[in-house]
């Protein structure tokens, strides 16, 4: 069996490359993840300007 962890810095991404992937025979193994990869402030003269969050999806796909 073959095992490979998918990512994306996008959930359109992810779904482009699970759909590819089942075209190729694979199949999803539970459900996609979501984490945060980047979270921070963006600060001038000591007042937040704006809150930057970037996220990671995964998907774990399997192949018999």
């Amino acid at each position: 069996m073959e095992y490979k962890i998918v990512t994306s810095q996008s959930a359109s991404g992810l779904n482009s490359h699970i759909t590819a992937m089942l075209n190729e025979g694979w199949k999803p193994k539970g459900s996609h993840q979501i984490r945060i990869d980047k979270d921070y402030n963006r600060v001038s003269g000591g007042v937040i300007l704006e809150r930057i969050t970037t996220f990671e999806y995964s998907q774990t796909m399997i192949k018999k």
